[in-house]
Formats: C-alpha cells, sequence, structure tokens
C-alpha cells in the first residue's frame, strides 16, 4: 500500500501506480507490488506536509523492531492499559508493551506549540483591549465637564452620546485602516505557524474589526446627571 504522495511522486496519473513493482536493489527482500493507495496522514506534525509512504506487512521488514498498535476501547485508560498488558503477555510473555498512551495525550502533545501560540496570542489580545478600553474611558471622563455643559445649555442626552460615538468610531476606523495593511504585510512571518486557517482568512479580519470596534464603544457612553 503506498500513500497518495508517493502515488504522485512516480506517475502523472497516480491509479497507474498500481500493480507496478517497486523495491530497493540492495535489498532484494524490499520488492513488492502496488495493490492500493490510501490518503495522505500526518505522523509527525501538522504543518509538514505528507511525505511519500509505502506500508508492507510486517514480516516483509528485515528489522522488525516493534509495532505501534491502537486500540478502540470502552475502558477507562487505566483499565484499558492493564487489560492490554493481560492480553499481550497472553499471546507470547516475551513481547513488552511500552509507551502507552491515550490519543488524546498524543493529540494535545502534536499541538502543544499550536496552542501556546493561540494562548500568548489571546493573552496579547486582552492586555491590548483593556488599553485601548482604558485610553477611551479615561478620554470619555475627562470630558465630564464638557458634556455636562453642554447637557446644561439644552442638549438632549442621544445627541451628546452620538457625538462621543462618532469621534471614538472615527479614531478606531483610523487605527483599523491603519492596522490592517500591517497585518497583511506581518502574515508571512505567522504563516508558517497557523493550521487549518489561512494567513488572509475573512472571518479573521472581520471578528478583528468587530472587536476593535466593541472595544471603543464600550466606554465611550457618559454617564452625566
Amino acid at each position: 500500500m503506498v500513500n497518495e504522495s508517493f502515488a504522485r511522486h512516480f506517475f502523472a496519473n497516480p491509479t497507474e501506480i498500481l500493480g507496478h513493482h517497486f523495491g530497493r536493489p540492495d535489498r532484494p527482500k524490499t520488492a513488492a507490488i502496488v495493490v492500493g493507495i490510501v490518503r495522505d496522514a500526518e505522523h509527525s506534525t501538522l504543518r509538514d506536509p505528507a511525505l511519500p509512504t509505502c506500508y508492507t506487512l510486517f514480516q516483509q521488514e528485515q528489522r522488525p523492531s516493534g509495532l505501534t498498535i491502537y486500540v478502540r476501547t470502552w475502558q477507562a485508560p487505566d483499565a484499558a492499559a492493564n487489560s492490554i498488558r493481560v492480553a499481550v503477555a497472553a499471546i507470547d510473555s516475551k513481547h513488552i508493551v511500552d509507551g502507552l498512551s491515550t490519543m488524546t495525550d498524543q493529540i494535545d502533545q502534536a499541538i502543544l506549540t499550536e496552542r501556546t501560540i493561540a494562548l500568548l496570542a489571546i493573552t496579547f489580545g486582552l492586555l491590548v483591549g483593556t488599553g485601548v478600553y482604558g485610553i477611551l474611558a479615561y478620554t470619555t471622563a475627562t470630558r465630564a465637564r464638557e458634556i455636562g455643559i453642554r447637557m446644561a445649555l439644552g442638549a438632549q442626552r442621544g445627541s451628546v452620546v452620538a457625538l462621543i460615538l462618532r469621534e471614538t468610531l472615527l479614531l478606531a476606523a483610523i487605527a483599523i485602516t491603519a492596522t490592517i495593511p500591517i497585518s497583511l504585510l506581518a502574515r508571512w512571518a505567522v504563516r508558517s505557524q497557523l493550521y487549518g486557517i489561512s494567513a488572509t482568512d475573512p472571518m479573521a479580519y472581520a471578528a478583528g474589526i468587530a472587536t476593535i470596534a466593541f472595544v471603543s464603544v464600550c466606554p465611550s457612553h457618559p454617564h452625566a446627571e
């Protein structure tokens, strides 16, 4: 069995590889016939492309060393581990079961870097959002006297709120206009760290713009008697 990358590497039409022989001249026992094609799979990391891979019977290996077996079970991990050890020992006591781990643990280990980067990005985003909120809240508070005078002169509360919101959203629009080109230029630096999302994903930019607008609007409502 070979994966799709293996088939594409040797044939323009991957299905043409079926029935062909391949092997290593210095290892005659590696000679085999391709009987099927399987989809590419990520075996080591999420970001690296799948390598051309062939799958052979364990008995065909010149130097068999070990097997990795995945077991589907309804038991708790600890109970399943004990059951597996007992079952293997019953087959042959010389076989050693080592490195037992759950699929969840393997996935967590594989995406540890991605989760760390995401956590750092969220943390920095919260810090920036808190800073923006604080600055806008302070700016609005310093205008309390102006707001009071406007309302004393007959300005309606709605008009005052609209004035402050208009000015605040104008600043937010300027900030968004300035940061989007910078983010588009910087996307090349983080492209290799992304998985399952494009560096130019429109939903990500829309969510960022909506968050900036929300943070900008929150502290902009005046509280004047």
